[in-house]
């Protein structure tokens, strides 16, 4: 049974990196990369996360990627697994880049987008290693009483500005990109 779960897992991711591929998905990514991560039901840490190892990359002819995996992110799989604290049906998460006019047209799909001023993060947080991603969703849960489908900061000393993507499953997140890939041109 597990192994289906962990197959499952790693399919579903798959099937969105493939669907990228036809498109212009690049103009989404940031500079850092991007990847999108998907939890067995129930993780009991980043081996229980699979993501794609060394993030989804452009290039001038497309995008690049390798195979997903389990235990292949750290930043966005904690993402995940400070967001199933709060809500464990979301399991998946995805980073792209940000701009105002990719929150504007988030904002023109009804798609709930929070604002976290990473400034304001305290410097005790943002000098600790894997401390800074499980506040931001803290902050976002705080602000909401709820996880949003999406949060976003504007950057910090050293951190670049990031629009993260969440939800239930590579499809749902995958199906917010595309249409902003679609509503972009």
């Amino acid at each position: 049974m597990m192994n289906n779960e962990r197959e499952q897992v790693l399919r579903e991711i798959s099937e969105q990196l493939r669907r990228f591929e036809k498109t212009n998905f690049g103009i989404l990514i940031p500079e850092i990369g991007t990847n999108i991560v998907y939890a067995i039901p129930h993780p009991k840490g980043y081996d229980d996360i699979a993501a794609v190892p060394g993030r989804i990359r452009r290039t001038k002819s497309g995008i690049v990627y390798l195979e997903p995996g389990f235990g292949e992110s750290r930043h966005v799989a904690s993402v995940v697994l400070q967001v199933m604290k709060y809500d464990p049906g979301k399991r998946c998460a995805m980073d792209i880049c940000y701009s105002p006019e990719i929150i504007s047209t988030l904002g023109e799909m009804n798609i709930e987008t929070v604002f976290i001023d990473r400034m304001k993060e305290p410097p005790e947080i943002a000098q600790k290693e894997g401390e800074s991603v499980p506040w931001v969703v803290r902050k976002a849960y705080e602000l909401c009483g709820h996880v949003p489908d999406v949060t976003y900061h504007e950057g910090a000393i050293g951190k670049e500005a990031i629009t993260m993507l969440m939800g239930e499953n590579p499809k749902y997140v995958g199906d917010i990109a595309m249409e902003l890939l679609e509503r972009l041109g």
